[in-house]
């Protein structure tokens, strides 16, 4: 759990969230907020160092925390490249009274920590700036090429192609009935005329034939009286 204290430092007596390591992704200016909970009955003045000063900011690198209260330090990581492991953040805190108002003035040469906690800083290298930009940069699969191609030349030349031949086609099936349209119907007529000049002939001979008959009977009758 951790990082190990010294054979001469005191054990930590408050609570700390994170107590095992603070994680860091390698960004920039990225922070990490750890709290420090006093659960001891007396008023408490808490101290943090890190084991480079020019690679990490604490805010605030000193505090009072009251009894069941609880104190937020934020951590920033400065640098632009991840470190190798090895870091750490280190709490001391120490009983104060309730009228001290400056946590400097505690924290003096002679000043012995109550209890000391070292937490590890972690950091996860695989999400680092560097991992990041080379992945952004690297190149482009061979697939978003063909990908960008294929539907230009689909595109281009197979509806084109269709919609040039289709309406010939088409064009052509519809000339077709108007063709037989125009024919059938004369046809039709020649076909038809004899009949009704046929018709017309019979229906015209048909009553004089009957009308000539009927007199030359007349005619037998009366020299017969």
């Amino acid at each position: 759990m951790g990082g190990e204290n010294k054979k001469n430092e005191p054990e930590f007596q408050m609570k700390l969230e994170p107590d095992e390591k603070v994680a860091f992704k390698g960004k920039p200016n990225e922070t990490v907020a750890v709290k420090v909970t006093n659960t001891t009955k007396t008023r408490q003045c808490f101290k943090v160092k890190t084991s480079s000063n020019d690679m990490f900011r604490l805010r605030p690198p000193l505090g009072f925390v009251a009894p069941n209260e609880t104190a937020t330090i934020s951590i920033t990581f400065l640098a632009k490249e991840t470190p190798p492991n090895g870091h750490y953040v280190v709490f001391y805190h120490i009983p104060c009274k309730d009228d001290d108002k400056k946590p400097r003035s505690v924290w003096t040469p002679s000043a012995t920590p109550e209890g000391v906690r070292r937490v590890v800083a972690d950091f996860v290298k695989e999400d680092t700036p560097a991992a990041a930009d080379k992945k952004k940069d690297a190149p482009s699969p061979a697939e978003p090429k063909d990908a960008k191609d294929a539907p230009a030349k689909d595109a281009k030349d197979t509806p084109a192609k269709d919609a040039k031949d289709a309406p010939a086609k088409d064009g052509e099936a519809k000339d077709a009935p108007a063709k037989d349209a125009k024919d059938a119907p004369a046809k039709d007529a020649e076909k038809d005329a004899p009949a009704k000049e046929a018709e017309g002939k019979d229906a015209k001979d048909a009553p004089a034939k009957d009308e000539k008959k009927e007199g030359d009977e007349a005619e037998k009758d009366k020299e017969k009286e």
